[in-house]
């Protein structure tokens, strides 16, 4: 090997699988939650753990928040920059300058992030590029939600890896720690949960308008066929043909069953037995 060629850390090697592992169980599980808070709304419980869908849904779910905090970590830096200590060497008209041009560029930063995600849902949902105020609406309710949460858990957990120079200023008021420690957690709990929030905001959706071929969870729509007569036979219905069921909405298939939802508003779901189906179509609808 040549001396001049850049060697990585022996450190940087051995940690990359490991954060590669991490960032990835990460996405699954937020994946995992994206698609059981989706199929809740229908009565289904999920009771598979292992499914490449959870790494796609929780990829989907990771493109807003990794869209906006890169807008809103640009504008923040774009604002203090002008204020830092090196920067304090120039004329005050130069850094107040400085600060207008980078405001702008951080709102048209903000404005532009804020656009994409919109048209990300407005494509999804119509295979169009065609803006609407309702995905705008979801879309400032995803960016709200977002901001709170990223705010509350910055500010939770930033002072509660604290916590031993608040113990250092503070030995002698044990009072004092219990309550900086108690309102931290809560920041942070609080933080946590409006991401929960987000994930379930998020499925209910984006998610649920998501084609299943790119990793989403819109219910196709399938006919089952069944065997002479059976279509007399709950939970399923036949058309006139009594041969071919009517519509369904498929939500989940495992190994034993496929779970529909069901037809009218008294039925959440539906669970198909596969031994009473020949085979099933998906209808283009």
């Amino acid at each position: 090997m040549n001396k001049n060629q850049l060697q990585l850390p022996r450190s940087l090697k051995s940690d990359t699988p490991k954060t590669i592992t991490f960032i990835l169980g990460a996405v699954y599980v937020l994946g995992f939650l994206v698609v059981t808070f989706y199929l809740s709304q229908f009565g289904v419980t999920i009771n598979n753990w292992l499914q490449i869908q959870y790494l796609l849904a929780g990829f989907w779910c990771l493109i807003p928040l990794i869209v906006f905090v890169l807008a809103l970590a640009f504008t923040g830096l774009e604002l203090v920059a002008p204020w830092i200590k090196y920067s304090l060497d120039v004329p005050k008209r130069t850094r107040n300058y400085r600060f207008i041009t980078g405001s702008i560029e951080g709102v048209a930063v903000l404005i532009a992030s804020f656009i994409f995600i919109t048209e990300i849902i407005s494509w999804l949902a119509t295979k169009h590029y065609n803006m609407s105020w309702s995905s705008a609406l979801i879309t400032l309710k995803l960016f709200g939600l977002l901001l709170a949460a990223v705010i509350l858990m910055v500010f939770g957990f930033v002072n509660l890896c604290k916590l031993d120079e608040v113990a250092t200023r503070n030995k002698d008021r044990i009072d004092r720690q219990i309550s900086i420690l108690s309102l931290n957690l809560l920041f942070a709990a609080a933080g946590i949960y409006i991401f929960l929030i987000y994930i379930w905001f998020f499925s209910i959706t984006i998610y649920a308008v998501i084609p299943g071929e790119y990793g989403g969870g819109k219910p196709e729509t399938v006919a089952f066929i069944l065997s002479k007569g059976q279509g007399q036979n709950y939970p399923i219905k036949a058309d006139a043909s009594g041969y071919k069921s009517i519509p369904y909405k498929l939500l989940l298939q495992t190994d034993n069953y496929y779970i529909v939802e069901g037809p009218s508003k008294q039925e959440k779901n539906i669970e198909i037995s596969k031994d009473l189906v020949n085979a099933m179509i998906v209808l283009n609808m």
